[in-house]
């Protein structure tokens, strides 16, 4: 089974590259790209991996779906507003010019801009982790960014499925919304029975954790709407259920990595890949990260080296950068938002590592 070889590989990366204290997803990507379409063409995605593939999607954004809790937002949503639309204005809008300059369509560079807008959480909260930074004032702001990135990562995901012709834009909205209110609706009503069976300390709080994501690839089907939408609201519908978040995060985490590998296998690269191109929407990434967070900083926190460290910390590119190009599905876009990410979750991973001193430049 290609998929237990897949597992084994990304096992021994994930050891390396936690050793070399490096992030594992770019290791992940190489690992698909080196072995699977765009190399030498051991790995195929046949139906099994797409299914885990997918599986890896629903998990992380149901797991993200968790995380937001409109009652917290609602405490600081001003710096929040502020903070997330200055991020997502100058960021966006930087890369979209900058695709549409480099000679890519207006679709094209809608979705390079969405992919290329989204920090990865996964490394960015890591990298505070790693390095004991919770407790500044700087990382209440990054980790307030992640999850309203995650918010516009909703937004993003519907207008990424019109725009790639999933449906007729008033029929997609309103089947959307009706599905919104059945899920939501269901998760409030069944969000206390949920509760109790995960307090038990059988095999049902575990077979439950698998059973609410996996039920969305269904339902979406069924309902004619996105799955990675569902996946999310899915999610948010049963936020309050914190015991959810504690048990499923396992199958989230091998799931990903296999949607990771075999989402790289399955790139076939464009003969000639474009240097110029690439590099630009690397620098103009960057670029963006710490312009953003220099304004951020200046007004949240009266303080450039402030914005510095936010910059610097959010840098990387990862899961919704592929999540995104994954869900568009044309492999040009697929194979460059693969490139940049990377090249931008090292290179995040290092900026991140050295914001002390790179927040010094500002002072």
């Amino acid at each position: 089974m290609e998929f237990l070889l897949a597992l084994a590989i990304c096992a021994l990366l994930a050891l390396l590259v936690k050793k070399l204290s490096m992030p594992s997803i770019p290791a992940y990507i190489i690992a698909g790209l080196i072995l699977g379409n765009a190399g030498i063409g051991f790995f195929k995605a046949d139906e099994t991996s797409k299914i885990l593939s997918e599986l890896g999607i629903v998990f992380l954004l149901f797991y993200i779906g968790l995380q937001i809790l409109p009652g917290r937002i609602l405490e600081r949503r001003h710096s929040i507003i502020f903070a997330g639309l200055t991020d997502f204005a100058v960021n966006f809008s930087m890369a979209y010019i900058a695709s549409i300059f480099l000679g890519f369509d207006v679709t094209d560079a809608f979705v390079l801009a969405s992919a290329l807008y989204i920090s990865s959480s996964a490394i960015v909260i890591q990298s505070l982790i790693d390095g004991k930074k919770l407790i500044f004032p700087e990382s209440e702001t990054i980790i307030w960014l992640m999850i309203f990135e995650d918010i516009v990562l909703i937004l993003l995901i519907l207008a990424v499925t019109v725009e790639a012709g999933q449906a007729e834009l008033l029929m997609f909205f309103g089947k959307t919304l009706i599905f919104v209110l059945i899920i939501l609706l269901a998760g409030s009503y069944a969000g206390r029975y949920i509760n109790t069976a995960m307090r038990r300390e059988d095999e049902v709080p575990f077979i439950l954790a698998f059973s609410l994501p996996s039920l969305t690839l269904y339902l979406s089907r069924i309902w004619g709407v996105s799955e990675s939408f569902g996946a999310i609201l899915l999610g948010m519908a049963f936020s309050k259920v914190r015991e959810i978040g504690k048990v499923i995060r396992p199958f989230k985490e091998v799931f990903l990595v296999l949607f990771f590998f075999f989402f790289a296998a399955s790139i076939q690269l464009p003969e000639r890949i474009s240097v110029t191109i690439l590099l630009s929407l690397i620098l103009v990434s960057i670029i963006g990260k710490f312009l953003s967070g220099a304004i951020i900083g200046r007004v949240v926190h009266k303080s450039t080296p402030s914005g510095m460290e936010i910059g610097a910390s959010m840098v990387a590119r990862g899961e919704f950068s592929i999540l995104l190009a994954s869900i568009y599905g044309v492999d040009e876009i697929s194979a460059m938002v693969a490139l940049v990410v990377v090249v931008m979750s090292i290179a995040g991973s290092i900026t991140a590592r050295y914001s002390h001193k790179i927040r010094k430049i500002a002072v």
